[in-house]
């Protein structure tokens, strides 16, 4: 008798394959919305050839395998099959300033600065140079003189 565990599996582009290795802690939201935890458990080392039009993301692009299992195989036991998301955190930082991205502007001389609020000025906001750090999800870290906690910036309408 064999027992059956239910896994997830992937196809990778090369690009995106290069970010995961065994053990690389994951997010899968289930096909009810719920988000559990998982693990890349194998990755392909030899690639799965795209079919005409029909490789990832509908592209001509080469795959490779990845399979994911869950931390607790238990939360699997209601779905026989069934479409999933799965989140792959490929860095961190923690207690940073983040903004919106296109709050981003860049400098002519090189570098980015923010539009800060300052009703004192004509405008309505100065400018301040930042340093940009990790930009995820439509947010990038900055630090820069005036720059914290709860800082106004000014994004496009």
């Amino acid at each position: 008798v064999a027992a059956t565990t239910k896994v997830v599996t992937l196809q990778l582009t090369v690009d995106e394959v290069a970010n995961v290795e065994a053990g690389t802690p994951v997010s899968i939201e289930m096909p009810d919305s719920k988000v559990v935890p998982g693990k890349i458990a194998d990755v392909a080392t030899e690639v799965t050839e795209a079919e005409e039009g029909g490789g990832a993301a509908g592209g001509d692009e080469d795959t490779y395998a990845v399979t994911v299992t869950f931390d607790d195989p238990a939360v699997a036991d209601a779905f026989e099959s069934g479409d999933v998301d799965v989140t792959v955190e490929n860095s961190r930082t923690d207690d940073v300033v983040a903004v919106p991205v296109i709050a981003l502007l860049a400098l002519s001389e090189g570098g980015y600065a923010v539009q800060v609020v300052d009703t004192s000025a004509a405008s309505g906001y100065k400018l301040v140079p930042v340093e940009v750090g990790t930009i995820a999800a439509e947010w990038a870290e900055v630090t820069g003189d005036g720059i914290d906690a709860g800082t106004e910036v000014v994004v496009p309408a």
